[in-house]
């Protein structure tokens, strides 16, 4: 083989360099956005100090620099006249577009940008379905009809929460992957772990990776025959309940995880109250656990489901002390227990809930 020039070396070298750049790019087009307007973008996302600060001309703005780590950040409008965008900086050229209408920004151009941008696409469809089955609900419909709308709910949910476990598995050594995984997305345990276990070790070893696997090996799984944990909660006039206590009165219990802001939880409501009134007389106990932060948005949602069994909440939103208990991911989320407080069933909803309490009381307690 013929030896290469000096030359040839130098040019093999310069493309070599250039395979590995670590500069970005980011160019953004804007909707509703006039010229000299300002934008920040920040790494901050829960208190959004700005890192940088761009400016619209001709519709348009831009940013660029270099970066040797993919990381998390959002671009917003200081006047709030859009939704914050999220998107990650990673090396290469990304596209963002601004829009006043909600959900119509954009981001596309990396790998990165482009799986997240598909994931949130995959998101809205299924909000828009839950929309359009949620109208139905509105008017007059049969039992065999809301059977079929609970169906096609519970295919959304399974199909975005595939859609999101494929998009955490590609994406598993970076931020987006770590992202999924702690975003209680509604994996089950084995599916959890199997990705904690991808993960390169600057994520296993965060704080967060490491409390969730404790939670996974130390409580209840869907399938354990562990008890349910032995907490205190306020009802919504702030009486204190031990879950326990509430669940010994009764033969068997429903606990169910929910919370006003959860448009799947709400759309449930009628169903549980159907089921409780058909058999609370036999022995069946139900307790909500919300998981709001807004103690008014929660006590006007009991009202409005006509919900009469017992309500607690903590207010702590997915900080819930029993749902990080249960390691609960999604929401609604339902755990059956017998007086005795042992978990019996996780998971079930709607025909699947109604199938299996309607079993259980028929063969006998």
């Amino acid at each position: 083989m013929r030896k290469p020039s000096v030359f040839g070396l130098a040019l093999l070298a310069m493309a070599f360099a250039a395979c590995q750049s670590n500069s970005f790019k980011i160019e953004g087009t804007t909707e509703g956005l006039q010229e000299g307007d300002t934008l920040f973008l920040t790494t901050d996302a829960e208190n959004g100090v700005p890192s940088d600060t761009l400016f619209v001309k001709d519709g348009k703005f831009g940013l660029s620099g270099e970066t040797d780590t993919l990381y998390f950040c959002l671009i917003y409008s200081p006047g709030g006249k859009f939704e914050a965008q999220p998107l990650f900086i990673e090396p290469g050229t990304i596209r963002v577009h601004l829009s006043s209408h909600q959900g119509s920004s954009k981001i596309s151009g990396t790998r990165v940008n482009d799986d997240f941008q598909a994931l949130n696409d995959s998101a809205a469809k299924m909000s828009q379905r839950f929309m359009a089955l949620a109208q139905k609900y509105d008017g007059q419909v049969t039992d065999s009809q809301k059977a079929e709308i609970e169906r096609q709910v519970l295919q959304a949910q399974q199909s975005l929460t595939q859609c999101m476990y494929r998009t955490a598995e590609r994406n598993i050594d970076n931020e987006l992957g770590y992202m999924i995984v702690t975003s209680g997305a509604d994996f089950d345990n084995e599916q959890v772990l199997k990705l904690i276990n991808k993960m390169p070790p600057r994520f296993r070893n965060r704080e967060l990776i490491k409390e969730i696997e404790y939670e996974i090996k130390t409580y209840p799984s869907e399938n354990s025959q562990a008890t349910f944990p032995d907490i205190s909660l306020n009802d919504e006039k702030g009486q204190p309940h031990r879950i326990l206590d509430e669940i010994s009165k009764y033969e068997l219990t429903i606990i169910d995880f929910w919370a006003s802001w959860c448009r799947p939880c709400m759309m449930a409501m009628p169903d549980m109250v159907e089921l409780y009134d058909a058999y609370k007389d036999k022995g069946l106990g139900l307790i909500g656990i919300s998981l709001d932060n807004d103690a008014k948005g929660w006590k006007e949602a009991i009202k409005a489901t006509g919900a009469k069994w017992l309500q607690l909440s903590d207010l702590k939103g997915w900080e819930s002390e029993p749902a990080r208990l249960m390691n609960v991911r999604a929401i609604p989320h339902t755990v059956v227990v017998d007086k005795e407080g042992i978990i019996l069933q996780q998971g079930l909803s709607g025909p699947l809930l109604l199938e299996y309490i309607e079993n259980t009381f028929s063969e006998g307690l």
